[in-house]
């Protein structure tokens, strides 16, 4: 009888459904039809390598499967598959994914390093759109990451961390919102645990959160993991902070929308002079507490000073129209091979991926670095890169 590893049948189930409902990465898949049935060393079924191999293990292919360079090669076609997929090169990124797989996937595999695989396959689904495969193959991630808690593995609580979190984010794709709670929930308990002296980490988790629950209509649910977010940010953040500032402001936005106008209004009053400290005063953020001013003003007939905030407004959001329009201008002329760049709206607060369903207007697009530096935060929705160095 054929040697069968453990995690055989998913990925033999996984490749069969990839084959059968997407069409694409065909050799891969098959190759994991190899490795289910056959206990020789996998012989890589004609590789399609990127253009700059990301690693001289490349080279090797293929090897034994003992060896490390074959771990290696894995870890390549990871770190390629992260990269090829910030660069909006979805299936090529879906195709390494599953070379990686197919490689870890062997009886000397650690469970861990399975569960980063399945994380990285169900990114890559996602950004194709295939969303129940995604939910799928972050499920498995939990489950390999679930198991090796057993084993005692230090680093099995910050796998199974990244692959809930990995789940949810599935999860909200697939419109399941309850589902994607659940998971957020789970990873912010670990989250708690594994990063106190880390709070930046734990306002990660609840951000989460916050997107869920704004998915949800849940206003109630917004105000305390609000408030939850300004009171870990305050312990390691100085008053000043425009971090601060900007929580406040979609805290004011919750208490708004609950139709709590008078603290609303004075938490909106409150971020501007951060702001303006921070970024000059005509920036997004600005423009977002000055709209919701104007609208709060309105609800309560003060027409005076909806009139002068609305001024005011309409003067921020020409210097943001001015600016994004230079920045976009630059950005088509320069040579930005290896920055990344995201989406932005003068109108708008957040820089978005282009396949982001908050994305209205594709007409002002500029490196992440300028946008980060215009006081344009990252979008909950489509969760584009914090920074050059991390690219998610």
């Amino acid at each position: 009888m054929k040697q069968i590893t453990k995690v055989s049948c998913c990925n033999l189930a996984l490749a069969a459904r990839l084959i059968l409902v997407l069409g694409v990465s065909m050799l891969a898949s098959e190759a994991i039809f190899a490795q289910t049935t056959d206990s020789k060393p996998l012989q890589d079924p004609s590789p399609v390598l990127p253009d700059h191999p990301p690693s001289p293990a490349v080279g090797l292919y293929p090897v034994d499967s003992t060896t490390t360079a074959t771990l290696s090669l894995a870890d390549a076609y990871l770190s390629e598959s992260a990269i090829l997929s910030t660069s909006g090169k979805h299936l090529e990124s879906l195709e390494l994914a599953l070379k990686a797989l197919t490689i870890q996937g062997r009886p000397e595999s650690d469970g861990l390093t399975l569960s980063e695989t399945y994380c990285s396959l169900g990114e890559c689904l996602r950004t194709i759109g295939e969303t129940q495969l995604a939910v799928e193959a972050c499920q498995e991630a939990v489950r390999l990451a679930r198991d090796s808690l057993d084993t005692g593995n230090e680093d099995a609580q910050h796998a199974l961390f990244k692959a809930l979190n990995s789940l949810g984010d599935s999860l909200i794709h697939n419109r399941s919102y309850k589902e994607a709670r659940q998971s957020y929930q789970e990873a912010l308990g670990i989250a708690k645990d594994l990063f106190k002296s880390d709070p930046k980490r734990i306002v990660g988790s609840l951000n989460n959160l916050i997107l869920v629950s704004e998915f949800l209509g849940d206003s109630e649910d917004l105000e305390l993991l609000y408030h939850q977010v300004l009171v870990t940010q305050r312990s390691y953040l100085p008053r000043d902070h425009p971090d601060l500032a900007r929580s406040l402001v979609h805290l004011a936005d919750t208490h708004q929308e609950q139709k709590n106008f008078r603290l609303s209004e004075r938490e909106y009053l409150e971020t501007l002079p951060v702001f303006k400290e921070s970024y000059g005063g005509n920036d997004a953020m600005t423009a977002h507490a000055l709209r919701g001013l104007s609208s709060i003003y309105a609800e309560m007939n003060r027409e005076d000073e909806q009139l002068a905030t609305e001024e005011r407004l309409e003067k921020v959001s020409a210097v943001l129209r001015s600016k994004a329009s230079r920045l976009s201008a630059r950005s088509s002329l320069e040579d930005h091979e290896g920055t990344t760049l995201v989406f932005i709206q003068s109108w708008d607060s957040h820089y978005h991926r282009p396949d982001c369903s908050m994305l209205f207007s594709t007409e002002f697009q500029t490196p992440l670095k300028e946008a980060i530096e215009g006081g344009f935060e990252r979008c909950l929705r489509c969760k584009p890169p914090r920074s050059e160095r991390s690219r998610r």
